[in-house]
């Protein structure tokens, strides 16, 4: 199978074997907000491997529940133009247009992605990240009613 160069990027050694949904799987998880924090709380300048490297990358294999959406998912967001038809129907959509291009809809799929990848590592809702791709500021830190003392 020969993938679209916009899929994997220039530098992708395309005589090595990978399985499509492993890609996406890898694909979802590196465009979810919880890496672009853990990579954000570590880069101070640039980017280097070494903080890819250094990444919690969760191993999933096609047996577990959470890797089907996960692939089902980011394939949806990927998979938009008939030029993707090829690797849709790889793993498992029938064709690029099961992809989703509506804008509400995609940021929803997004979300989900975002909610799974933050599951699979464990965060919780109650530390929910920031990302300056995000529109919705941080959740603020509630404070403790205060009772009126009687002077």
């Amino acid at each position: 199978m020969r993938f679209p160069r916009s899929a994997v990027g220039p530098d992708f050694d395309r005589t090595e074997a990978a399985e499509p949904a492993s890609l996406i799987l890898l694909t979802a998880f590196f465009n979810s907000f919880v890496a672009d924090w853990e990579v954000r709380q570590r880069v101070t300048a640039h980017l280097d491997m070494h903080f890819v490297y250094k990444m919690r990358i969760p191993r999933l294999t096609p047996a577990e529940r959470a890797f089907g959406p996960i692939v089902e998912g980011a394939a949806r967001l990927i998979c938009t133009t008939a030029e993707f038809d090829a690797f849709a129907k790889d793993v498992g959509l029938k064709s690029h247009k099961e992809g989703v291009i509506e804008a509400l809809a995609r940021g929803r799929l997004r979300a989900e992605l975002d909610g799974l990848v933050a599951h699979l590592l464990g965060r919780r809702r109650s530390s929910r990240i920031y990302s300056p791709r995000s529109r919705l500021s941080p959740t603020p830190s509630r404070s403790r009613p205060t009772t009126p003392t009687a002077t």
